[in-house]
């Protein structure tokens, strides 16, 4: 059954001929089953065609090829099977090709968020004892008795030729969250050839991948959606464009002077470029590729009334790597949606060990046959299916706060407060309170030279909500904070309450 997958596949990626079969044996043969096997296919069917260009450099496919190999003989004294390397890099050409040697090497990759503060770095490291820890010169971690190893570094010019390294697998690769409410969580794959037949078949299918020409991946590289991209357009012979930060400006200039189509966007990168640039800059747009962060309602319906930029889809991604994924039409029909399971996954709703209808809520559980956590396990996220089969989130189950014995999760207030139009930006966190055991707390950052105020959004929130759903205290701020992947910053504000600063 799985290698009529792997036909099916091929076939989409218009990779079926005999030649192409045989030297994808041979490959795999010879090389083993990694990320770099993959490269080494992509480059010998796309040659001297622009594989990726970033701030500073474009390349082929063989010149990434040959950075690849370049990288592996200079790590292939410092890794060995089964270590586990940890990345922090922003988004570029030597990352890219690091993480293809480190692939090859047989390692464990390990994509960090690259602005980890050294707290949390110390602790990840605690719990997974990395060996070696790659970075770039937008970082500079220390961790003691690490090696850390700069990837951008020049590296002394060799023959291109095939290293001498024996055929190996890839270990596992590791993604982990933004971190918003703790220690960032992993979520681990094994970058098995087989394990990803369904999700490559579905996002093919469904971003209609082979219809797309430039893909700009805004998106860190580290979550998950980028790197899925990545390796979609890889395979395809497509060309990918990075930058290190975005930038809507530049990112405007960008997908016009290229003619971009497929964009990895998050919530708070399509407000920006709707805010930013100019209406002609953004419609070679086709597909805007969203995750990370919920979708509001209010980024959705002003979406589409901007259409000539393409269509939003939405993939939201759970902790243990299994995926939702919301079309067009879905989103459309039901802004609020997380989507629906992608091939390869089933997803139900669970009250402790009783599965729930449609419309109750509950803890998701999901069963994947593509991860390397296959059997069924709660995510943690809490929500409820329609009748279409579509998701819809609540939020986690550590966010849930209890107002006077009245479970309410934050979401819910923000959701309406988004209806505002007065509010471009919302976040809701719980607080300890003597009377109610917990209250609500919300910030919001008001629209651009906006008459209303904050006495009038409490007016606008007593017409719909009851009162153990309603903020007690309700804080204007210029501009809330983010992460790297674009959710909104709560630890941050927990913080920052807790300190006082909004008293």
């Amino acid at each position: 059954m799985q290698i009529v997958k792997l036909f099916n596949v091929l076939r989409h990626l218009g990779m079926r001929s005999p030649i192409t079969i045989v030297h994808l044996v041979i490959t795999m043969f010879r090389s083993g089953s990694n990320l770099m096997t993959l490269l080494e296919i992509a480059a010998v069917k796309y040659k001297h065609r622009e594989a990726m260009t970033d701030d500073g450099q474009t390349v082929t496919y063989n010149q990434l090829l040959n950075l690849s190999r370049r990288k592996l003989r200079a790590l292939n004294e410092r890794v060995r099977d089964n270590d586990r390397v940890a990345f922090m890099c922003a988004n570029h050409i030597d990352f890219v090709a690091t993480v293809f040697a480190v692939s090859r090497l047989g390692a464990d990759v390990y994509l960090l968020p690259s602005r980890l503060r050294e707290p949390e770095l110390q602790d990840l490291h605690e719990k997974q004892s990395f060996t070696l820890i790659v970075h770039d010169h937008t970082t500079a971690p220390t961790i003691a008795g690490v090696t850390v190893w700069n990837c951008e570094n020049q590296l002394n010019e060799t023959a291109p030729g095939r290293p001498s390294v024996g055929r190996k697998s890839s270990g596992r690769l590791v993604l982990f969250t933004g971190g918003t409410t703790g220690t960032p969580k992993s979520a681990a794959h094994s970058p098995s050839l087989f394990r990803f037949l369904d999700p490559f078949l579905d996002f093919i299918s469904k971003l209609e991948i082979m219809n797309r020409e430039r893909a700009y991946v805004a998106t860190p590289l580290y979550h998950g959606y980028g790197i899925a991209v990545l390796i979609l357009f890889l395979i395809t012979g497509k060309p990918l464009y990075f930058t290190k930060r975005f930038d809507a400006t530049t990112a405007g200039k960008l997908i016009s002077d290229h003619r971009v189509d497929v964009m990895t966007v998050v919530p708070m990168i399509v407000q920006r470029l709707l805010d930013t640039c100019l209406p002609e800059q953004l419609t070679t747009l086709r597909c805007m590729a969203s995750g990370g962060a919920r979708l509001d309602d209010s980024v959705v319906r002003r979406t589409e009334k901007n259409a000539r930029y393409g269509s939003l889809q939405f993939v939201w991604n759970f902790r243990n790597g299994a995926k939702l994924h919301a079309t067009p039409k879905d989103l459309q029909e039901s802004p609020g949606t997380i989507g629906r399971p992608i091939r390869g996954m089933r997803a139900v709703v669970m009250d402790g060990d009783k599965q729930q209808p449609v419309g109750s809520t509950g803890e998701i559980h999901i069963v994947n046959t593509w991860s390397s956590q296959s059997s069924t396990s709660g995510t943690g996220d809490v929500g409820w299916f329609d009748e279409h089969g579509r998701f819809y989130l609540l939020g986690r189950k550590d966010d849930l706060v209890i107002v006077g014995g009245v479970n309410v999760y934050p979401i819910e207030l923000e959701q309406v407060l988004l209806q505002h139009e007065a509010i471009k930006a919302a976040a809701v966190i719980g607080a300890s309170d003597d009377e109610y055991g917990e209250r609500l707390i919300g910030f919001v950052e008001m629209a651009d030279h906006t008459k209303n105020t904050v006495d009038d959004v409490h007016t606008f929130l007593e017409e719909r909500l009851q009162t153990s759903k309603r903020p007690r205290q309700l804080i204007s701020v210029d501009a809330l904070p983010y992460t790297n992947v674009g959710k909104i910053d709560k630890k941050t504000l927990e913080s920052q309450y807790k300190s006082s600063r909004f008293s």
